[in-house]
């Protein structure tokens, strides 16, 4: 793997988030400043106002069919925006600092807060979830559409859009706070995060968790292959790579990745075997995480790096920088030898 060009974009204000139009050809954020807006790599990349939050633009999500951008802000409205159709806000109250659009785009999930919120397309609330004490940390849909997994501190609770109770509850007893979660390809684990300098996987079929100790400090985020084969987590100025099969963790000794000098603050996976990691110094390095965990590359950025998003064809990168430096790299992967 290779960078084979990048693009550099200042933002008005540091990106809180992005996220990647379905064709890989344009990437939407949303400022601190209150802009939610989308930048087209194929015209020269450049940034395109859609809307503006009063207070701060906190997430941005667009939907499966690439048809409507959703944004969340300070203000405690979701904004819908649809190119031709006039801008739609929506809901009052905390800021909304979470958007997950189901995989079938039929539903928006919305977390502020304590709060869950679910709304259609078109804008009408299809149900909420307040029975929570502490603040929805993550939200991922399963592949179906139907059932939405929301971690907080005290619970992770499993949710259908319509249905005010909960479908199932599953306590939690970690000693801090989560910092990080992500769900595998496929749904069979839950990975958390920990300010405790821990990780736990949870087995969502059995309700059993796998912790994970000594990974040197909070962690404050993680990721998995496509095909859920590995876990990367990252942990002060290392990541530590897990292998698993479909039903369990293949090994509980990790694989050290210790190219950074620096505090890991994002990881991206791009394409099928591919990952980015970024720092606090603002160095860029990419792995090939087949059977040895490669290093390819190690590049500057200019700004601490903050977030990293793969593009879905994975062949672009979007990394978010402090300072609303946002860069855009191309890479290219070498083709797998065949066998003679």
């Amino acid at each position: 793997m290779a960078i084979v060009s990048r693009h550099v974009v200042m933002l008005p204000e540091h990106a809180a988030q992005v996220a990647w139009h379905p064709t890989s050809e344009r990437v939407a954020v949303a400022c601190a400043d209150g802009t939610v807006g989308v930048i087209e790599l194929t015209s020269g990349p450049r940034l395109e106002a859609l809307s503006q939050h009063p207070g701060g633009a906190l997430a941005v999500a667009i939907s499966p069919d690439g048809t409507t951008v959703a944004s969340g802000g300070e203000d405690g409205t979701i904004r819908l925006i649809e190119a031709g159709a006039p801008e739609r806000a929506m809901g009052s109250g905390p800021a909304v600092h979470s958007l997950a659009w189901s995989p079938t785009g039929r539903h928006l999930a919305a977390a502020a807060g304590r709060r869950l919120s679910f709304w259609r397309r078109d804008g009408s609330p299809a149900g909420e979830h307040q029975d929570r004490s502490t603040s929805v940390a993550t939200l991922a849909w399963d592949e179906a559409g139907g059932l939405i997994t929301a971690v907080s501190a005290e619970a992770i609770d499993l949710l259908k859009p319509g249905r005010r109770k909960a479908v199932a509850t599953i306590p939690t007893t970690f000693a801090g706070p989560t910092l990080a979660a992500a769900e595998s390809p496929g749904g069979a684990f839950l990975a958390l995060g920990h300010y405790d300098g821990t990780a736990s996987v949870l087995q969502m079929d059995s309700g059993k968790s796998i912790q994970y100790g000594g990974l040197g400090g909070k962690v404050r985020c993680l990721t998995w292959t496509p095909d859920a084969s590995a876990l990367l987590i990252a942990a002060d100025h290392r990541v530590a790579a897990f292998r698993f099969t479909r039903r369990a963790p293949a090994t509980d000794r990790a694989r050290l990745l210790k190219r950074h000098r620096d505090r890991v603050r994002a990881l991206g996976i791009v394409g099928a075997r591919y990952m980015l990691s970024g720092d606090r110094a603002g160095i860029l390095h990419g792995w090939d995480l087949g059977r040895e965990f490669r290093h390819a590359f190690e590049v500057p950025t200019g700004a601490p790096i903050e977030a990293i998003e793969g593009s879905p064809d994975g062949k672009r990168a979007a990394i978010v920088g402090r300072g609303g430096l946002l860069t855009i790299v191309s890479l290219e992967h070498p083709h797998p030898r065949r066998a003679r």
